[in-house]
């Protein structure tokens, strides 16, 4: 160990209770002297770049040595990987023109250090980067399942936290979030259940509620939906598809409908799977990106239901988002596009998408016309005034759609809890 440059850093430490200004000053003179064979000096100085967010400092200074023989050095390696996990991962915001570096980074990290125990994880950033990667592509568009599950599949869930995380918000007040355990089941279910892997995610669904005691995010009914939907999906007995529909029409969720479209239109009824795809698409505020393959859906199902008008309309403004988003157009689509001659060219009328939706709930549905009268959104509930004097209460609590007084809507009257109540409400003259 180079003695002189020991003493060095030790006096700079010392420095730091006086002035930070000069210790960091004494840090980068320190750093420019250090060489690969005083690692221990260099790890340390590692992490006091890091912790006063400098650490491309450190990067740049390790990425004058040969890596393979940085590699020799576990703790110059480690500091060398935190590093670049602060500078180039943690605080990532995702664009397209940087997506492969920042992927190329999170590889060298993964490869090159590798999963810890539950008590000692935090000590290398293997767990917050994959953690990372996994949340850049799950909210980065026209995701790949397939690349998700690589990722979540480099965790051993065995080695994972099962306590919840705590985090501090700007108003001071502290919230639980789910763990990092939980994080890996919540992913893992839904990439196998996308890639048709229905056993496996009936499985995994199955540990995960046996696993933890409490469950954040709605996460024990996503386990429980999941492994029922998959289920359905094995077996196509009735049975377990009304059981989903309980469920889907309990929680009023658009991807709930949507995937009950899918079971029924599975076993032949299509009927049905149109009345709950346009379910799906107005109990929720219209959103291309997140709707495209719904969208899809209706003009298959419209296609099937002989209105050939209706789906080219869904068809086309299919064909419009994913020519404009720049995403994979799907050989169907393109079949679609010569048989219909569509014009990918032409922005969709969402207003009459929608109504062309609420005309196929009408057809089923005994639906009143009303205007919100009252809306409390504290208390989450509101008023709909019809037939010139008449009041019907509603709850917020399930309604997805933002609905604001004088707002003109069609709603169906059940009950709940005995007492007369609109039990879903569609927005109209969007």
């Amino acid at each position: 160990m180079n003695e002189q440059l020991k003493l060095k850093f030790e006096k700079a430490e010392l420095l730091e209770s006086s002035s930070m200004e000069d210790a960091f000053s004494e840090y980068l003179k320190i750093l420019e002297e250090a060489n690969l064979s005083d690692s221990f000096i260099l790890s340390k100085l590692g992490q006091k770049l890091r912790k006063h967010e400098q650490a491309q400092l450190f990067i740049d200074k390790i990425r004058t040595f040969d890596y393979e023989e940085v590699k020799k050095r576990k703790y110059v390696n480690d500091a060398y990987l935190y590093c670049l996990y602060s500078a180039e991962i943690s605080s990532y915001i995702y664009s397209e023109e940087t997506f492969e570096h920042f992927i190329s980074i999170a590889e060298l990290i993964t490869e090159n250090c590798e999963q810890l125990d539950v008590e000692h994880f935090m000590f290398n950033p293997y767990v917050l980067t994959i953690y990372k990667v996994v949340q850049v592509l799950r909210h980065r568009a026209a995701t790949s399942y397939y690349q998700e599950l690589k990722w979540i599949n480099k965790l051993n869930s065995e080695l994972l936290p099962i306590e919840p995380k705590e985090i501090q918000a700007q108003n001071g007040q502290t919230y639980e979030m789910a763990s990092y355990k939980e994080f890996y089941y919540q992913v893992k279910t839904k990439c196998l259940e996308r890639i048709e892997k229905f056993e496996e995610c009936m499985e995994l669904c199955d540990v995960a509620l046996n696993t933890f005691e409490k469950l954040h995010y709605g996460n024990g009914l996503w386990f429980a939906a999941r492994k029922l939907y998959c289920g359905c999906l094995l077996s196509g007995r009735k049975e377990d598809i009304e059981s989903y529909k309980e469920i889907a029409e309990k929680h009023n969720f658009w991807y709930m409908y949507h995937k009950l479209a899918n079971l029924y239109f599975s076993s032949g009824d299509v009927s049905k799977a149109l009345y709950y795809s346009c379910k799906a698409i107005l109990c929720d505020n219209f959103d291309k990106e997140k709707m495209i393959n719904l969208i899809f859906d209706l003009g298959i199902l419209f296609e099937n239901s002989n209105e050939l008008d209706k789906a080219k309309e869904f068809y086309e403004a299919t064909l419009y988002y994913r020519s404009s988003f720049g995403w994979f157009i799907q050989e169907e689509l393109r079949f679609a596009e010569k048989e219909f001659c569509l014009n990918r060219d032409r922005p969709p009328n969402i207003k009459q998408l929608l109504n062309r939706a609420l005309e196929v709930i009408k057809k089923t549905d005994e639906l009143k016309f009303g205007t919100i009268s009252k809306i409390n959104y504290d208390k989450k509930f509101g008023f709909i005034q019809y037939n010139g004097v008449k009041s019907m209460y509603f709850s917020l609590k399930k309604i997805k759609i933002h609905l604001k007084e004088n707002d003109n809507i069609y709603f169906k009257i059940g009950s709940v809890n005995n007492k007369l109540c609109a039990v879903d409400v569609y927005r109209t003259g969007r």
